[in-house]
């Protein structure tokens, strides 16, 4: 089992890179492992390799630092969402699975602390799953060998047009999370939630 310090049940949305590092500064009087900051860091929901400007030092920074005072980094992402307004989809509009009906973006999530509503990433598209790969590839690299995956229960959503439309909602999913893991590694600790 995993034993961890998580930023969001304190924080949640307020969360700032000094909150990380005061707790972080704290941590050696705690008996855990995992030292895992939660929503808040991204520059938008689908960006998860760029921070936002309460967090100056980056994402990689971050889970040098938290490697440095012993502990395993960890980080949390919404992998099949992004923000219409997102890099990824503004480089890549075609990622995102559209309406049944009339083309618009299929709504995946609404939450007002991330500026409304959020789109489903296809997960079925080939693309997608390469996008996915190389996100945990990358994270890993920097050093977060915790990955917290969230709202994965959305490529189940029904109404939405898909790459592969014989694909179930199940396997819509399934493939996303195998994406994830071909990108992470066999020995990165993936926490499904939301799911």
């Amino acid at each position: 089992y995993q034993v961890g310090w998580c930023s969001w049940y304190h924080y949640f949305h307020s969360l700032t890179e000094e909150h990380v590092r005061a707790n972080l500064a704290r941590a050696g009087d705690w008996p855990f492992d995992v030292f895992q900051v939660d929503d808040g860091y991204q520059a938008a929901i689908g960006d998860w390799l760029v921070t936002n400007e309460k967090f100056s030092s980056g994402v990689d920074r971050l889970a040098a630092d938290i490697a440095g005072a012993g502990y395993t980094p960890g980080i949390w992402m919404a992998p099949f969402l992004a923000h219409p307004g997102s890099a990824v989809l503004a480089a890549h509009p075609g990622w995102a699975a559209r309406q049944a009906e009339g083309g618009e973006l299929l709504t995946g999530w609404w939450n007002p602390d991330w500026d409304g509503f959020q789109a489903t990433l296809d997960t079925t598209d080939d693309e997608v799953q390469q996008h996915l790969a190389d996100t945990a590839a990358a994270l890993v690299e920097m050093g977060y060998r915790y990955l917290k995956l969230d709202f994965t229960c959305v490529p189940a959503l029904e109404g939405g047009r898909w790459a592969d439309p014989t694909a179930t909602p199940a396997e819509r999913v399934r493939r996303g999370y195998e994406a994830i893991r071909r990108g992470a590694g066999d020995d990165t600790f993936l926490l499904a939630c939301g799911c």
